[in-house]
This record gives C-alpha cells, sequence and structure tokens, in this order.
C-alpha cells in the first residue's frame, strides 16, 4: 500500500512588538521642564487625534491576498482575495458612497453597491475580478509591493500601501486592536483571521518565511527510510523555532 507521511509545522516569532509609552520623571532646570511638557503635551494631542480620526471614519480594517478556504462568498465560492471594511462613525452609512481601487485613482477604483452598514459594523469586499456588486474587478495583489485604495466620492479616506509578499495563503493582514478595543493605526499580521468581525486573535509583527527541508516531498509505495532535517529560512530572528508533528496535527510550543 502506498506510504505517506504528513509534516505539519508551526514558526513561533518571540520579538518585542508591543509599543508603550513611559515617562519617568525627572529633576531637570525650569527651562527644560517646559520642553518635556510641550512634548508631553504635543504627543498627548496626537495620539488624541489619531483616536478620533479612527472612530469617526469609515476605513480599511482586513485584507486577505490570498484566500483558499478561509471565506466563501455570495456566490457560494471562494474569492481570490478579500478587503474588510468598518464603519467606525456612529451613523448608518452605504456603500454606494464609496469606491475600493488597488492604486490612488478614483477613476480606476471599483464603485461599492447599494448596501447599508449599520454604525460599528463591517462589510467584506470581495476582489476576485468578478466585476458585480461586492465583487470588484481586480484581485490584490499577493506579491510585493501591494495596495488597496478605499475613496468616498473621488477623495482618498484610507489606504494601504506597501504590502508585503503573502507568505501563505490564508493569512490575514489587518489593524491591531487599541487597549480599548479599537482598531489602531498599527498593521500586523494575524494568526486566525476575522473576516466581519472585530480583530481578536494573537498577532505577529511579522510572518517568516517556509521551514527548509533537506528532501523534498514525494508518495512512496514501498516502505522507506528517511532521514529529514529541516533548517530555519533565511532571515529567521533570533529565538525563532520549529516546532513539528508527524500526524498532521497543529504542533504545540513544547
Amino acid at each position: 500500500m502506498p506510504c505517506a507521511c504528513v509534516f505539519s509545522f508551526f514558526v513561533v516569532f518571540y520579538s518585542e512588538n508591543k509599543v508603550s509609552l513611559h515617562y519617568n520623571s525627572l529633576r531637570v532646570t525650569p527651562p527644560i521642564i517646559y520642553d518635556n511638557m510641550k512634548r508631553k503635551l504635543s504627543l498627548t494631542i496626537m495620539l488624541i487625534l489619531l483616536a478620533v480620526t479612527l472612530k469617526g471614519q469609515v476605513f480599511i480594517n482586513e485584507i486577505m491576498q490570498s484566500n483558499i478556504d478561509c471565506i466563501m462568498d455570495d456566490l457560494n465560492d471562494f474569492p481570490d482575495s478579500w478587503v474588510e471594511v468598518y464603519n467606525g462613525t456612529s451613523s448608518v452609512i452605504n456603500l454606494a458612497d464609496y469606491k475600493l481601487g488597488e492604486n490612488s485613482s478614483a477613476a480606476e477604483a471599483w464603485q461599492l453597491p447599494n448596501k447599508r452598514i449599520e454604525p460599528k459594523q463591517y462589510a467584506i469586499i470581495y476582489c476576485d475580478k468578478v466585476a458585480s456588486g461586492l465583487h470588484t474587478h481586480f484581485r490584490l495583489e499577493s506579491g510585493k509591493g501591494g495596495e488597496v485604495y478605499l475613496f468616498k466620492g473621488n477623495n482618498v479616506i484610507d489606504y494601504v500601501t506597501g504590502i508585503k509578499k503573502q507568505p501563505a495563503p490564508n493569512i490575514a493582514y489587518g489593524r491591531e486592536r487599541n487597549t480599548d478595543g479599537m482598531p489602531s493605526e498599527k498593521w500586523v499580521y494575524f494568526c486566525e483571521a476575522t473576516p466581519g468581525a472585530q480583530n481578536t486573535s494573537a498577532v505577529a509583527s511579522d510572518i517568516l518565511g517556509e521551514p527548509v527541508f533537506s528532501d523534498e516531498g514525494r508518495v512512496s509505495e514501498t516502505k522507506q527510510n528517511i532521514k529529514l532535517t529541516l533548517s530555519l529560512p533565511s532571515g529567521s530572528p533570533l529565538g525563532t523555532h520549529i516546532r513539528y508533528t508527524l500526524d498532521g496535527t497543529e504542533p504545540t510550543a513544547s
């Protein structure tokens, strides 16, 4: 009988990917205290304005460049890619007032259909070249340098640029949540996609490449002894580990 071993891999990346701001009490002369106070005030105002801007607008919240079987669309198919839009306002919006594009030209963007989105709710736009309703006439670029723009009328109101090459299918990229539960300006990769819902899963600031196998995968009709060596992909940060199983189950940290 044919004999095959199934390997699954889980790469854990430990890093300081949380940003915190701390201020220490210092004994300094009055001019320096005054200057430090101005800097604190400026930073506080900037952070408040950023939070108000996100809470009071419609914006791109999550994307997936290569959707294999993460979500199924209204055509009972798996769209090539998708964009999640979030209504951060306190009013109902109509997607007919908005467009979605793969560059900064409103004239080339896809006109979204007549669809009401309640306050603090989500809409999924299917980027699959179907060119009908919620299905755009373009796909998200899964290679390096991809972009996606959200327009209201002819004005850009949100965008994501410099999107890296997606290392594997079904990997979501989106806004990390603030401590108050609201989306932030920081974009991260999610260990689990959350289309149509709040971004809540564990995050990583970057995605590692695939482990390097010493031998190519194959199916054998006879029993064989196989010696397999695994190496970390190029560019892996210090502290990266490979965990694997031989029965197709997801590995754990131990």
